[in-house]
């Protein structure tokens, strides 16, 4: 029975063999032909129906709804021998991966006669020596090419035709080079070129002709070697991930000083340097790289020691035999270090910023000794420092919390007073200095506090009598913030921390009480300016007014002539002119203490009829009621046809100034009066000084002409007068220099009295 199951399982293993055998007989087009030239000169046999067997290493397939077989992968590789192959690949339509793992030639070049892929397609060379035509057009399709070695140059049309997108070339021999100068190319997005002493493998202009590159990788073969030189790596636009790579540690290593332009590639998020090649005796520079860029480091790292880190980096350090204690991560957010094969202590608690660290991860390497006490500094979940060989006892910051709180301690198993199911104890000797909260806040604005703590954990609640009063810890168990937010009155609440918020501290803080200065008025509206006003719509500002109250609005910052009250609530229609008011104002449980103010609402003139106005200037001295003790009166001004004068002294009940002198003419000129605000226009007639000619006897001839130029002057008395009036009429032109200028009808008036007046000279 045995032995008949045996040759049944045998049959139908056979039979399935056949069956797909025969399955693959039936290829779409010209396949089949080509696929019996390929084997005949691989192996020298067709192959028959194993062409498309399953399992064939060689060629795969697929089929369509049709059972038509369609060729998807071809892995070219000999048993002895290189032969040239004189294959048509054109007809495999559907290929989407070709390799050869072996010394191949193909007649004619193989980039001559690629088929149009119909999906994207990838084509890897173990050793291309044949030489590629300059007139090639490559399929667009073909996305991915790879030269483990190649030994010819590349055409400009490599580059400027298809849309390769990925390209890497692993090694370059003699008759390597790119086209130059190199082609303009939008498509490729990663490139991977080894740098030798074989030729140039990285032309300078690569960075500006590769406008959407996105990944480089230099591999370097530096051993054994001195004559390679640095690549500059400049004018990349795009360039998001940089690989260097160098071989592995060897004395005959060449050694290079770290290129400066890699530290103005302002678009890289990704660099990585491997092996050993960079020279450690200088600073290195990158500080300028992106914020947040990964770096990641392997091998030999010694460099790191001068090395200025960008800020925000996370930086992975991997298989490397060297001490990082007197490395600066300062500016790092993340370290991770693995296959360390240096023992060593765990680095300082003063090489990290513990406000920044996110994550420090040393799990799996070869650190002993103790926990630094530095480290209850770092944040709860940023330590992972298991599967070391570190011992003694932990810090009493982990005892506080227990061990079920700190997993990534965990395997350490020499630590003496620490174990993963270690209960948390409760630590009493905490510290928390809350003497900052005894100074009272301000009203308008958010303050932030800074306390000094101990031992209290990495977690902290707060709740207060107000809302928005918040505590946040900044460096664990040792500071955190309070959040002040604007309010008033007087606040009490509870600190909680520790293991699960078990410790309780309880806290008091007052605002500071509101102050009234001074009162501007503005139209039909009174403001009061002053201190420590409500910011807050939580905490109303009341204001008692000659014993009666007014709410007044919330203040902002924008309020910049202070606050004030709603329309229907405003307490200056009350207010009479020149009369005294009390005035207080209360918030919460904070009050001011009681103003007297004297109400001004307008300016008034009083000696109007007193004014006289030479026409060559002087001071004179305005008698009225022009504000109070409070007003700012800096902000005083008078303009007299919209000339501003010189103001000597101001006083509630006088102003005097100094006016420009006029021409020898007379007029009417306006004159404006603001105070603080408060406006006040009149006009005011200036009386000038005319000439006079001189007394004559009459002449001979009635008909001779008066002399011209008057031999007397006499000046006449002005009459000072003044009009004031709510709708003033037009005003002069100004004057194009600071003298005045009079009005044009009373000026023609002058000369016709002067003309009469001469007449009546002539004729007696």
């Amino acid at each position: 029975m045995k032995y008949y199951n045996k040759h049944l399982n045998i049959f139908i293993i056979l039979l399935i063999f056949f069956i797909n055998g025969i399955k693959s007989q039936v290829f779409k087009g010209n396949q089949k032909e080509s696929l019996n030239d390929l084997f005949t000169q691989l192996y020298g046999n067709p192959m028959g129906n194993l062409q498309c067997f399953p399992n064939n290493i060689q060629v795969k397939c697929i089929w369509d709804d049709n059972g038509l077989a369609s060729v998807s992968e071809i892995n070219l590789s000999t048993l002895g021998g290189i032969p040239m192959l004189t294959v048509d690949f054109s007809v495999f339509e559907d290929l989407v991966d070709f390799k050869t793992t072996d010394h191949f030639s193909f007649s004619p070049n193989i980039f001559t006669r690629l088929p149009n892929f119909k999906s994207p397609a990838t084509m890897k060379f173990q050793n291309f020596k044949d030489v590629i035509p300059e007139n090639i057009i490559l399929p667009l399709n073909l996305k991915n090419v790879v030269f483990e070695n190649i030994n010819v140059s590349l055409p400009n049309a490599f580059l400027t035709t298809g849309s390769i997108e990925n390209l890497i070339i692993s090694s370059t021999g003699k008759g390597f080079t790119f086209p130059k100068p190199f082609p303009i190319n939008y498509y490729l997005r990663n490139l991977t070129v080894v740098i030798n002493e074989i030729g140039n493998t990285f032309p300078s202009d690569m960075g500006f002709a590769l406008k959407n590159l996105n990944d480089l990788t230099l591999s370097f073969q530096n051993t054994g070697t001195t004559n390679i030189k640095f690549p500059k790596i400049v004018n990349f636009t795009q360039l998001s991930s940089l690989i260097i790579n160098f071989q592995y540690e060897n004395e005959t290593n060449q050694l290079f000083d770290f290129d400066p332009s890699i530290n103005n590639i302002d678009t890289l998020t990704f660099l990585e340097i491997s092996g050993y090649g960079i020279k450690s005796d200088k600073i290195i520079d990158i500080s300028n790289l992106k914020e947040g860029i990964t770096l990641k480091f392997s091998d030999i790292i010694e460099y790191l020691k001068n090395l200025k880190f960008p800020q925000g980096c996370s930086i992975f350090l991997n298989s490397f035999y060297m001490s990082i204690g007197d490395i600066d991560f300062t500016n790092a957010t993340s370290l991770t270090v693995t296959l360390s094969r240096f023992n060593q202590s765990l680095p300082p608690f003063s090489n990290f910023n513990s406000k920044k660290l996110i994550t420090l991860n040393l799990n799996g390497n070869t650190f002993n000794g103790s926990i630094p006490n530095e480290y209850c500094y770092f944040g709860k979940y940023v330590l992972n420092l298991g599967n070391n060989v570190l011992s003694g006892n932990v810090p009493d910051c982990f005892l506080c919390y227990g061990g079920a709180d700190f997993p990534n301690l965990f395997p350490n198993s020499d630590f003496l007073n620490f174990y993963p199911s270690k209960p948390a104890i409760r630590c009493e000797d905490y510290l928390m200095d809350l003497s900052p909260l005894s100074t009272p806040f301000s009203t308008n604005q958010t303050t932030v506090l800074t306390i000094p703590s101990e031992k209290i954990g990495w977690d902290i609640i707060l709740s207060a009598t107000i809302p928005d009063v918040i505590a946040e810890i900044v460096v664990p168990n040792k500071e955190f913030t309070i959040s002040i937010p604007p309010a008033a009155g007087r606040v009490s609440g509870l600190l909680f921390y520790g293991y699960q918020a078990q410790m309780v501290r309880s806290f008091t803080f007052s605002y500071v009480s509101p102050i009234i200065d001074s009162y501007y008025i503005n139209g039909p509206n009174i403001y009061f300016k002053g201190s420590n006003f409500s910011f807050n719509p939580n905490f109303i500002n009341k204001f008692t007014i000659n014993g009666n109250p007014y709410t007044a609005n919330t203040q902002t910052l924008e309020d910049v002539h202070g606050i004030t009250f709603p329309s229907e609530n405003n307490p200056v229609s009350v207010l009479k002119n020149r009369e005294p008011f009390n005035v207080s104002i209360t918030i919460h449980i904070n009050k001011s203490p009681i103003v007297t103010f004297i109400y001004f609402g307008n300016i008034t003139l009083t000696n109007s009829s007193q004014f006289i106005f030479n026409t060559t200037g002087g001071d004179i001295t305005l008698d009225g009621e022009f504000g109070i003790e409070t007003t700012d009166f800096s902000k005083a001004i008078i303009e007299i046809n919209n000339i501003q004068v010189t103001i000597n002294q101001i006083s509630e009940t006088q102003i005097n100034f100094t006016y420009p002198s006029i021409a020898n003419v007379d007029g009417t000129y306006p004159v404006f009066i603001e105070i603080d605000g408060f406006k006040y226009t009149t006009e005011f007639e200036f009386i000038g000084a005319p000439t006079l000619p001189p007394t004559q006897t009459p002449s001979k001839t009635p008909t001779e002409t008066p002399s011209e130029t008057p031999t007397e002057t006499q000046t006449l008395s002005p009459t000072p007068t003044q009009t004031q009036t709510n709708s003033p009429t037009p005003t002069p032109k100004p004057s194009e220099s600071n003298e005045l200028s009079c009005s044009p009808n009373l000026s023609n008036s002058f000369v016709l009295l002067i003309s009469l007046i001469f007449a009546f000279f002539l004729i007696i």
